[in-house]
């Protein structure tokens, strides 16, 4: 009987320190400078309050979305919604009040087939077109200024633009760089992070799991890793500044058994169906969200800005306006998070310290 062997991401609901980390192999830049390993022990009491909602089942006709594929603060502190359905993106102040649309469908310069991740630098805001495989740029009023084709288009699981003319995106690939970083005049690509764990390279296509980054308040760029619990800084150059890879049982991979007839046995006392859902910091905190489809719960982890655990959030995955959702960006201590069910809408929450 024929057998092969793929790998999943795998995240468990406790955390807990392992005496002897069988995950290192996928750790990326162990040899970097900066490297540490620390386990997850919470040391602060934290919740998230949610303040505003723009969309949902009651709203105006203007927050009313038809798919919502990403969210951004932009620099003025207003809040940027691409919308795959509608083919455009909503801007609003931080009342929620609509400033304008801008984008439409189409395959032309500043139009858009699929808009999804969206982020915003200084007066530029870069928007990641799936369907096209391009960033388009838009100045701070939503003009049309460039479009750049980006390597790998429809396997990019996330994007920042970290500094001007210079977009992050990391990759969901069988191999090569998890992260790359495309310069929009030259079209020039480089990545600091090697290539992905040899691991990685056993999966088929369409189950490798992507990264997810933020920009620190600092301007630093945070990439997670989505094979194991670590978290690295990184220069404008790509360049690895720092690492944190946290011994615990919240991210680890797992091995499963496919058997010719396609059917999969997982290994004993092994957990699937979880994934990323988001990383996002400021100048206080790192906040990472992962999913656990299996116990259908919510996971926001709040760490310090070099990574130090501080709290470890949990909720039921239920339609309620007060659970977090996907989480997109950080600006001061408010998350903006999005939820396609049971209406398209996005929120802001308050992270809220309860304790030293």
């Amino acid at each position: 009987m024929r057998r092969w062997h793929v790998i999943v991401t795998l995240l468990a609901a406790v955390a807990c320190e392992s005496p002897a980390d069988q995950w290192d192999a996928f750790a990326l830049a162990q040899a970097a400078p900066g490297h540490e390993v620390l386990a997850f022990e919470p040391t602060s009491a934290f919740r998230l309050d949610r303040i505003m909602t723009i969309g949902g089942a009651i709203a105006p006709d203007e927050q009313l979305f038809g798919s919502v594929g990403g969210a951004s603060f932009a620099a003025d502190g207003s809040i940027l919604v691409t919308d795959r359905q509608e083919r455009r993106v909503a801007q609003y102040d931080a009342s929620g009040k609509l400033i304008r649309y801008f984008g439409q469908q189409g395959s032309g310069p500043g139009e858009f087939l699929s808009p999804g991740r969206i982020s915003a630098y200084e007066s530029e805001i870069a928007v990641f077109d799936e369907a096209l495989g391009r960033v388009t740029v838009f100045d701070s009023s939503g003009t049309y200024l460039r479009s750049i084709p980006v390597p790998e288009g429809p396997m990019i699981s996330d994007m920042r633009v970290p500094t001007p003319g210079v977009v992050a995106v990391t990759l969901s690939l069988q191999a090569g760089p998890p992260l790359l970083l495309v310069d929009s005049v030259s079209r020039h690509t480089v990545t600091g992070l090697g290539d992905f764990p040899s691991g990685g390279k056993l999966l088929p296509r369409n189950a490798h799991p992507g990264g997810a980054l933020c920009i620190s308040g600092s301007g630093q760029l945070v990439y997670a890793n989505p094979w194991v619990y670590q978290l690295l800084g990184l220069g404008s150059d790509g360049a690895v500044a720092w690492s944190r890879r946290i011994r615990s049982e919240l991210v680890v991979p797992a091995w499963i058994t496919q058997e010719a007839d396609g059917q999969a046995e997982a290994a004993s006392g092994l957990r699937q169906n979880v994934g990323l859902m988001g990383l996002a910091c400021d100048q206080q905190y790192i906040v990472l969200a992962y999913l656990d489809m299996a116990d259908r719960e919510i996971f926001y982890d709040i760490l310090g800005p070099s990574a130090e655990p501080r709290a470890h959030l949990r909720y039921p995955l239920v339609d309620d306006l007060d659970q977090p959702g996907y989480l997109v960006d950080m600006r001061g201590d408010t998350l903006l998070t999005y939820r396609g069910t049971p209406y398209p809408h996005v929120s802001l929450f308050r992270v809220i310290a309860e304790g030293p």
